[in-house]
Parts: structure tokens; sequence; C-alpha cells
């Protein structure tokens, strides 16, 4: 089910649907799969600065997802910012247009790219948007992608995808 990519609790969930242990993945989660759930296990965790420190030491372009509800955000860019990264996501789904625009203060303050993200897992939720379904300004996706051809990412990208 995960392919050649790690497992992870949504396919565990999905897992228990197929074989009718439970009626739906929410349910997998609510039951079994939760933070408080008899089936979690906790794991092994980089900090979010060793995180960026070794993406960006490989050639990655580092963001930060969900950053609207982050205690301390002003501190935590700094930080993170200082060992490499990029940009952070201003435009979600479910972020209201006053959200918006403190996100792309904050991001504009930091000399970061204000990024979206749909938190597509390839579940088929309801909640779940497909990749390209949040709309946001052009200029910063270019951006990005220049960054990203100038470190060589794309290219490396399409090497590691061919058989």
């Amino acid at each position: 089910m995960a392919g050649e990519g790690a497992v992870g609790r949504p396919h565990i969930a999905q897992a228990l649907v197929e074989a009718g242990h439970v009626a739906s993945i929410r349910e997998a989660f609510e039951l079994y799969l939760s933070r408080t759930g008899p089936a979690y296990v906790e794991r092994e965790r980089l900090s979010p600065r060793q995180v960026v420190e070794l993406l960006h030491t490989v050639g990655g372009l580092c963001t930060l997802a969900h950053p609207r509800d982050l205690e301390q955000l002003p501190e935590l860019l700094a930080d993170l910012k200082a060992v490499g990264l990029i940009g952070m996501e201003v435009y979600y789904q479910d972020y209201e247009p006053q959200t918006i625009e403190r996100l792309r203060a904050v991001a504009e303050r930091f000399g970061l790219l204000p990024l979206g993200g749909s938190d597509y897992h390839g579940l088929g939720g309801p909640q779940e948007r497909e990749p390209g379904g949040v709309a946001l300004p052009l200029e910063p996706v270019e951006r990005l992608l220049a960054l990203a051809r100038e470190r060589g990412v794309l290219q490396r990208a399409a090497l590691a995808r061919r058989p």
C-alpha cells in the first residue's frame, strides 16, 4: 500500500478498513491510531532545527507547514531561517483572509517565500484537496522553482525517478 514509501498511520488505517475491522479511516484513528489510542506508537523525532539543517545540507528546499497556531512563531522562524528555511505555508484551505494576511506579513518580515499547501495525503478524505487545489500567487512559486533549478534539486529529482 505504501509502495516504496514509509508506512504510516494512514496506511494502517486503510488496511483496517480493507480488512473489515473498522468502517472508515476516521473510525480507525478514533478507535486505535490517535495519539491517545491503544495502537499509537511514539517515534523518535528530530527537532525542527535538525530537520532543516539535514535537508539543507543535501540541497533540499525547506518550508514550514501549518504555522498558524505555532507558539512563538517569530522565534522559531528566526532559528530555522538561520539554518536554511526558505519558505512557509501562508495559503491553506482552512485559512481565513485575515490569517493569510498575517502570515504573509510574517513571511515577508523573515524573508521567506509565502507558499501554500493542500495537505494532500492521498487518502481521498473529505477535507483533502488535490495538489494545486489551493490558490496562491504565482510569483512565490516561480521563485521557488528558480531556487530549485539553481540548486539542482529538479535535476536530482528527475534522475531519481528514472528506472
